[in-house]
């Protein structure tokens, strides 16, 4: 089971590395794509 403390973890270790993104959806594209 992954800890609270895992995630604490690794959130310090992408820091810098990843970049936060907003995520969007669309009922539309997700019916035309499945």
């Amino acid at each position: 089971m992954i800890s609270l403390d895992d995630v604490r973890a690794a959130a310090r270790t992408l820091s810098g590395v990843a970049h936060r993104t907003p995520v969007l959806t669309s009922r539309t594209l997700d019916r035309r794509t499945g």
